[in-house]
């Protein structure tokens, strides 16, 4: 896929679309939205984009609630003109890749999007377990579980210990972590990676050959 094939949707109000145009549009398939309805039903009926932009702040947090499936399947930027720090917690759990609190330089931006849409380019600084992590098409979130519980020493943690590991101190539905893990595991299926669940609140790693370093780890 050319730079240009490469297809961003921005929702945006229509005065700031102009800014957003001017900075990358020239390199990317980009389409604008306006309008909420317009933006949550185009992720819901057609293909979804290669990533969104979008602005937002506190007052948008349902928003970004309803499409947090999408924010955690592809990269996506969020420019708010909010730094309140719950909220900026808020958006990192809900899947949101990188965050700009507003004025956002425009060689800023160009970069990010171009390192979010282009991983490889910066493949040949990651370690074998990241590449790894990318062979395997992760989430932010499962990746954060299993770097959790290989770094482990016993490769085994509780899942208090998972939770504040990815989510730090932020309060999430008792569910939320199954959740995680059971996508994970389903990912992990026939790979050298096995999740086991070990009861009691335990769930611990297993690797079936030794093809990734201890120093990667």
């Amino acid at each position: 896929m050319t730079v240009k094939e490469k297809r961003v949707w921005v929702y945006c109000n229509e005065i700031n679309g102009t800014i957003y145009k001017d900075a990358f549009s020239h390199r990317y398939d980009v389409s604008f939205f306006n309008q909420e309805g317009d933006f949550i039903s185009s992720l819901s009926s057609v293909k979804i984009p290669d990533m969104i932009i979008l602005e937002a702040n506190d007052n948008n947090a349902f928003t970004l609630q309803k499409i947090k499936p999408v924010l955690e399947a592809i990269p996506s930027i969020l420019v708010s003109d909010s730094d309140d720090l719950e909220f900026i917690h808020f958006c990192y759990e809900v899947g949101v890749s990188e965050i700009f609190v507003k004025p956002t330089p425009q060689n800023l931006l160009r970069a990010k999007i171009k390192r979010l849409l282009y991983p490889e380019f910066n493949s040949y600084k990651k370690s074998n377990l990241e590449r790894r992590f990318d062979e395997l098409s992760l989430t932010i979130k499962e990746i954060k579980i299993l770097r959790a519980l290989l770094g482990s020493p016993t490769k085994r943690l509780h899942r208090a210990d998972l939770v504040k590991s990815i989510w730090g101190g932020l309060t999430v539905h008792h569910k939320t972590l199954d959740v995680h893990i059971y996508n994970l595991r389903k990912k992990l299926i026939g790979t050298e990676f096995t999740i086991i669940s070990e009861g009691s609140g335990q769930f611990s790693v297993r690797v079936s050959y030794n093809s990734i370093s201890q120093q990667a780890i």
